[in-house]
């Protein structure tokens, strides 16, 4: 009983704050995305978050992160992170960035928890499985999201 209460509370406040969960495109010039380390949430938004309602950037399911359908058209934005505020010992670490992707590339979002610290890096992955940096990667302002 008490499992379902949790689930109806966490229905409820997404439903409320205009939570919504990303939807991959179906057509068009599509890449990929791997979210990877041990964050706890990763967004996707196809349009500048500036002067955005906060609440208004799709979720990624976590079962999705390893290979994450994203349109190849245009500047994307993304924010990549760990969040465990109202635990006991909450913390949040997180980076907003955009990138533009190649249609038919596949990038790595690397989250690293390290210590008190984390970093993330966007690596592109070459046809022969080689990482390098993502050339057009910019790191966002931590705006509104």
């Amino acid at each position: 009983m008490k499992r379902i209460q949790i689930i109806t509370i966490t229905l409820l406040v997404q439903f409320l704050s205009g939570c919504s969960t990303y939807s991959a495109p179906q057509s068009g010039q599509i890449a990929y995305i791997k979210f990877e380390g041990p964050a706890s949430y990763a967004y996707i938004n196809q349009t500048s978050p500036k002067g955005k309602m906060c609440n208004s950037t799709p979720l990624v399911k976590r079962a999705d992160y390893k290979n994450v359908a994203i349109p190849a058209d245009g500047r994307l934005w993304i924010k990549h992170g760990f969040d465990s505020r109202g635990t006991m010992f909450g913390r949040y670490c997180g980076f907003n960035y955009s990138f533009v992707p190649e249609s038919g590339a596949t990038y790595i979002s690397d989250y690293r928890n390290e210590g008190a610290r984390c970093s993330l890096a966007l690596k592109k992955q070459l046809p022969s499985g080689k990482l390098v940096d993502e050339a057009s990667f910019e790191k966002g302002d931590g705006g509104c999201w």
